[in-house]
This record gives structure tokens, C-alpha cells and sequence, in this order.
């Protein structure tokens, strides 16, 4: 070894198409105070690579190929203060940084990074991207959502369960009581249902997970549960819109035609319900055929469904903005009109109808998640099942009255 190697302290090998760390390479560098790495394509670093080079106090190793740090990489750098490993897919390990005691600044990919970052110092910065959703204790980290969550799934799952198990032992599926009201009621409380469960594995992750989510962030979101989880809230919120958009155009044709035969062919209520669950079931499984522009689609949130509501372009938000956004918007004016027309028809017969509307801005991405999204699965039930027992006893109780003012007379 030169005496003048032994005494270098900054080493620049930025931009050199480097690929591998050996154990050795530094062996005779000591001294070395400052290393920069960056913008290589280094996909492996021994895991001694860093033990001959102790006194280092600044290491830059972003914009390479890395996709993981062995927990001993750091172990003999305990005067490292400033740490650049952005811009790479590095995996979160518990104790990866192990070893960094004199770690003040830490820059990274995900928030989930910092996670792992040493607890043996206080004074750390991590500089990472913004969670919209989770921290590194929770996966949802806002208190008052994650106890939210759980009334919503509450909501969501009897209330439609009472609502479907109601109009089943009230109506027969083919006699005709059975009106299409009644059937896509009953497709609309299966659908809603489907968020329920949605929002209970959601709420279920979140405290199985709590106190330790950024650790197992990775893992969470590319399970099959929260595959299954994502498939399930676009394929509820998807036929949801679609029915409720029925159930208002069926209404309308009830006062505007109110002899017509067509809502009475049961056969045409069938196939509508069967295109919905078509559709539906399309765009929610769509994202799984293993196409390159979908990959990660159902994994790229924390709560298994990709909103076009981040700064961040996650892998496929086209088609999300199209169909949460676009067609989804498009559904819901068509909805506002429908009722609209409904107000003013039942306004021309006497019958003044009383419609309610919340203005929810989807500035929180949190709050969009886990409340606008499945409220309409939540409040159906009582819009659509238990308004109509309570006009069933009413009708039921005028005919009573009825009765027994016949009986005296």
C-alpha cells in the first residue's frame, strides 16, 4: 500500500458502471472520511465491505440497483453521520442499520426505510416521501379513522345482512312481490356487503400490525389478502354506482309510466343485474391478468386500493382516474339528474320528496379512503331496506285502521 492511498479521505467513484462491492476493495483505504457511490449500477456490497473503512463519516450510495442491505453491512461504521441510499429498491430489514450509533442524517426511497433506522440514536433526520395513510406504528395512523374504520365495516356488513335477510323471507325471488325494485335492492345489498368485508380486513390488518406496520409494509401490501381485499372494493364500489343508478332510473319509470310492462318483465331486470355483476367483475379482476402496465396495481397502497388522489404516479392511475374519476362521476351526475327528475315529477303530482347530499372534498387522501368510499355502502341499507319496512308497517297499519273501522260500522 502508498503512502499516499493510506491517506486519502474522499473517494468519488460516482458514474463509473460499478456493479459490485467486493470484500476487499477497501482494504487498503482506511482512512477514507467521505464515499461516494452513487449513480452506478451496484446490485451487491459485501457485507465486509465496509469494515476496513471504520472512520467513515459520509456514504453515498443512491441511484444504483440495490435491492437489499444485509444487517451487518453497517456494523464497523459507528462515525457515519450522513447516509444517501435513495433511488433504489431496498427492502425493508428489521436492524439493517445496525452499527450507524452516530447517524444524524438519513435520506431513502420509502418512509418505511426509516423504519429500520437505529434506535440506539435520537437525533436522526430520514428524509423520505410523504405517507398519505400509514406511519411506521400503524397502517392507518390517523386515530380517529382507525376506530372510523371499524363502525363503517359495522355499518356496512349487518346493515346490509339484515337488509338482504329481510326482503328474502318478505319477497319470493320469481312471485310477484318481486318487483325489479326489490331485485336490484337485494344485488345492491350484496354489493355494499363486499365493502363491508373490505373495510373489516382493512381495520383487521391495521391491528394485527399495530406498532410495528413499516416493518412489514412490503409484505402486507403483495399478499394475497390484500389482493383479495382490492378486488373486492372495486368490484363493490364499482357495482354499487351501477345499481343505485338502476334502482333511480327504475323509479323514474314507475312515475313517468307507471302501466308500462317493460319494468314488470322479470327477464330484463335479470340481464341488467348480470351486466353489472359483469362489468363490475371485469374491472376489478382486469388488473390481475399479469399485464406489465397493472403490475403492483392492488399493491401500491397500504390499503389495497390504488385512488387517483396521490401526487405520486402509481402503476396503473389511468385507469383509475378513469373509472373512480371518470366514469364514476359520470354515474353519480346521471344519479343527481335522475333524482332531480323524480323531485320534479313528484312535485307536478303533490308528493314533495325531501333528497340529502354531503359534500366531501377529496383533498385527504386518508379520509377518502376509508370514509367516502364505502359510506354508500353503509348508509343503503337504510336508504333502500329499512325506509321501505317502515312504509310496509305504515301500510300495513292504515289497513288495520281500516279494518276496524269497517267492523264497527
Amino acid at each position: 500500500m502508498r503512502h499516499s492511498e493510506a491517506r486519502l479521505q474522499y473517494l468519488d467513484l460516482s458514474n463509473n458502471l460499478l456493479e459490485f462491492i467486493r470484500e476487499f476493495d477497501f482494504f487498503d483505504l482506511p482512512n477514507i472520511r467521505h464515499l461516494k457511490l452513487r449513480s452506478n449500477r451496484i446490485v451487491d456490497i459485501h457485507v465486509n465491505s465496509f469494515s476496513f473503512i471504520s472512520k467513515l463519516r459520509l456514504l453515498d450510495l443512491s441511484s444504483n440497483l440495490l435491492h437489499s442491505l444485509k444487517r451487518g453491512h453497517f456494523l464497523y461504521l459507528s462515525y457515519l453521520e450522513y447516509l444517501f441510499i435513495q433511488n433504489n429498491n431496498i427492502r425493508v430489514v428489521e436492524g439493517m442499520f445496525d452499527g450507524l450509533t452516530s447517524i444524524i442524517y438519513l435520506e431513502v426511497d420509502s418512509y418505511t426505510v426509516c423504519c429500520a433506522q437505529p434506535k440506539t440514536t435520537s437525533k436522526i433526520q430520514c428524509k423520505a416521501p410523504v405517507n398519505e395513510i400509514s406511519s411506521c406504528n400503524n397502517l392507518i395512523d390517523v386515530p380517529l379513522l382507525s376506530t372510523l374504520i371499524w363502525y363503517m365495516a359495522l355499518f356496512a356488513v349487518f346493515g346490509n345482512l339484515s337488509g338482504l335477510i329481510y326482503r328474502s323471507s318478505v319477497f319470493k325471488f320469481n312471485s310477484k312481490s318481486c318487483t325489479s325494485f326489490v331485485m336490484f335492492s337485494i344485488n345492491l345489498g350484496t354489493a355494499d356487503l363486499l365493502m363491508g368485508i373490505y373495510l373489516f380486513i382493512i381495520a383487521g390488518a391495521n391491528l394485527t400490525f399495530s406498532g410495528r406496520y413499516g416493518l412489514v409494509d412490503e409484505s402486507w401490501r403483495h399478499s394475497h389478502v390484500c389482493t383479495i381485499a382490492g378486488v373486492l372494493a372495486t368490484l363493490s364500489s364499482e357495482a354499487s354506482v351501477l345499481f343505485v343508478f338502476l334502482i333511480t332510473v327504475d323509479r323514474i319509470l314507475i312515475i313517468r309510466f307507471p302501466f308500462s310492462n317493460l319494468r314488470k318483465r322479470k327477464w330484463v331486470t335479470k340481464l341488467l343485474c348480470t351486466l353489472v355483476w359483469t362489468i363490475s367483475l371485469t374491472l376489478s379482476f382486469l388488473p390481475l391478468l399479469g399485464s406489465e402496465y397493472f403490475s403492483g396495481y392492488y399493491s401500491s397502497s397500504s390499503i389495497c386500493i390504488s385512488l387517483p388522489l396521490s401526487v405520486n404516479r402509481k402503476p396503473g392511475w389511468e385507469y383509475s382516474l378513469i373509472i373512480f374519476v371518470g366514469a364514476n362521476s359520470a354515474i353519480f351526475i346521471g344519479i343527481l339528474l335522475g333524482q332531480l327528475v323524480i323531485f320534479l315529477m313528484s312535485l307536478k303530482w303533490g308528493s314533495l320528496l325531501t333528497f340529502a347530499g354531503i359534500d366531501v372534498t377529496a383533498q385527504v387522501y386518508a379520509w377518502v379512503t376509508v370514509i367516502v368510499l364505502p359510506i354508500n355502502s353503509a348508509l343503503n341499507p337504510i336508504i333502500y331496506t329499512f325506509s321501505e319496512l317502515i312504509r310496509r308497517r305504515g301500510e300495513e297499519s292504515e289497513t288495520t285502521c281500516h279494518r276496524r273501522a269497517s267492523a264497527k260500522n
